[in-house]
């Protein structure tokens, strides 16, 4: 993305008619949503999840066909302003933009595997508490609730918590051509680089979000 910013500043590729404002508020939502999680216990998956929709909105942008008899200007001001954003920030989480940030064709370096696998650490945390029946169980024992309502009860709380899981997996693959895979034995992902990479996961959210008590 950082490479894009640069190639479009410099007067290379494509010339695209940049949403100048929309491009300077969405910098500045992601900046103030980054700082927040940040605040927050260092959230480092959230601060991702919005530094990607920021990448993913970049990318549109830049990715744009104008019409044959189209007037197009240049705007670089915005881009180069997220170019600069995202080097900085990739550099205050220890990683150099210069030489480690992956160019398009070639994601997979070591800071992006291990922001990924906290997305997806993080991610696998919520699915086992959702599908940790016999947890939820023995909890709503202790406060005289039958075994039956209690798993009924499971999941209607629990539903938000797997619809959260499967935004992210969604988002994940949408935004940064990352696919979760969710198996018996956990979750897998990989770099895909386009749709017919995509393979149908062998996910085991179906029978979880049943109820089922979570795997030993």
């Amino acid at each position: 993305m950082i490479q894009r910013c640069e190639t479009y500043v410099h007067g290379q590729g494509d010339c695209i008619n940049v949403p100048e404002a929309e491009l300077y508020e969405r910098l500045q939502l992601t900046r103030k949503a980054v700082e927040k999680a940040f605040s927050d216990d260092f959230n480092t998956p959230q601060a991702l999840a919005n530094v990607m929709r920021l990448i993913k909105f970049t990318n549109q942008v830049l990715g744009r066909k104008e019409g044959e008899n189209s007037v197009t200007v240049r705007s670089c001001a915005p881009v180069a302003a997220v170019g600069v954003y995202l080097k900085r920030l990739m550099s205050q989480l220890g990683a150099d933009a210069g030489k480690k940030m992956a160019t398009e064709g070639n994601e997979t370096t070591v800071q992006f595997h291990r922001a990924v696998d906290t997305v997806v650490s993080a991610r696998a945390k919520i699915r086992d508490f959702a599908k940790d029946k016999k947890h939820f169980v023995n909890v709503a024992g202790e406060h005289g609730i039958p075994e039956k309502t209690a798993t009924k009860l499971m999941q209607s709380v629990c539903k938000p918590l797997w619809d959260i899981t499967d935004s992210i997996r969604h988002d994940m693959l949408s935004a940064a051509n990352v696919q979760i895979k969710d198996g018996i034995d956990g979750s897998t992902w990989s770099v895909v680089h386009s749709k017919k990479d995509v393979k149908k996961p062998e996910d085991q959210s179906t029978k979880d979000k049943g109820g089922n008590s979570k795997p030993s």
